[in-house]
């Protein structure tokens, strides 16, 4: 909506709730998600109708519709991953098919999975058909998510939840499916929350189980959305650390320094909005080569 949120309606926890249905909420809310990967956009209408009855007036109907996905997966070659879809809060409007697509860079639209309640699932042609099912059988409009197995690198990119709904059209939901090249441990972020600008951020990695496996060197990599890999950070046992020129150099460091090869974790000072995006932990090992995880860094909007 533009303008300023009324009193009745209440932003907690990234959830819109309205406290009090009233002519105030007569509108459209607009939810916008920014990230390195581009803008996600997604609105709802509310509707109120109002009967007089005596003096008063009362409102009779809001109609809301919301599609619930997970926003980015991330996940291996070989592996089975499940991208959850939901239907919430629909409030008179009745979802009548959903269709998940894979959206290509270069904006193509792929048909990969159709579920009609009337009939059986169906998977067109695509890139992962006889890899694809819905989960779990039988399939229900509620919450019709996907099941991919023997994820390949091309399986990367974006996958959307989209809803035929009546009265309202299409609605939809959109998760990024990436797919890390090697095996490695997670990556978290240190303090669970998304930092804002001017901040410092903790950039925590770890290789557990390394039982047979010689950990020889650990490099920090920022890769760009074009695909470019920027190295930022190197740490090998025997010749310490080093941050290459980059546009972190200044204010990425290993931390505790000196750092040690089991949780060689990184800090990045003075956190400005165009850090956003994919850093990867890259272990070397032997005799294994190459293990890695990965962490989306997003700021905060103050």
């Amino acid at each position: 909506m533009s303008g300023e949120i009324p009193d009745t309606v209440q932003v907690k926890d990234n959830k819109l709730k309205v406290l009090k249905v009233d002519k105030a909420v007569n509108t459209t809310f607009v939810c916008e998600v920014r990230n390195r990967k581009g803008v996600g956009r997604d609105q709802v209408t509310a509707i109120v109708r109002e009967v007089k009855s005596g003096s008063s007036l009362f409102p009779i109907e809001a109609a809301v519709q919301i599609v619930e996905v997970e926003p980015v997966i991330v996940s291996y070659p070989g592996q089975t991953v499940n991208l959850r879809c939901a239907f919430t809060n629909a409030n008179g409007i009745q979802p009548t098919q959903v269709t998940w697509i894979y959206e290509s860079k270069d904006g193509e639209r792929i048909n990969i999975a159709v579920f009609h309640p009337s009939f059986d699932p169906y998977y067109p042609i695509s890139p992962v058909k006889g890899r694809i099912s819905f989960s779990p059988i039988p399939t229900n409009l509620a919450s019709p998510s996907i099941q991919i197995s023997d994820l390949r690198m091309t399986d990367e990119g974006k996958y959307i939840c989209e809803y035929a709904t009546y009265p309202s059209g299409n609605k939809q939901g959109i998760t990024y499916l990436d797919i890390v090249d090697g095996t490695g441990q997670p990556v978290t972020l240190g303090s669970g929350e998304v930092p804002y600008p001017g901040q410092t951020v903790n950039l925590h990695c770890s290789f557990t189980d390394n039982t047979g496996i010689q950990l020889t060197q650990v490099t920090w990599i920022y890769k760009s959305d074009a695909g470019e890999r920027i190295t930022i950070a190197v740490f090998h046992p025997s010749f310490g650390h080093h941050y290459p020129d980059s546009f972190l150099k200044g204010r990425v460091s290993f931390s505790p320094s000196p750092p040690n090869m089991t949780s060689p974790s990184i800090q990045i000072s003075d956190i400005r909005v165009t850090d956003e995006g994919k850093y990867i932990c890259e272990f070397a090992t032997y005799p294994f080569g190459n293990k890695q995880s990965v962490i989306y860094v997003e700021t905060g909007d103050r």
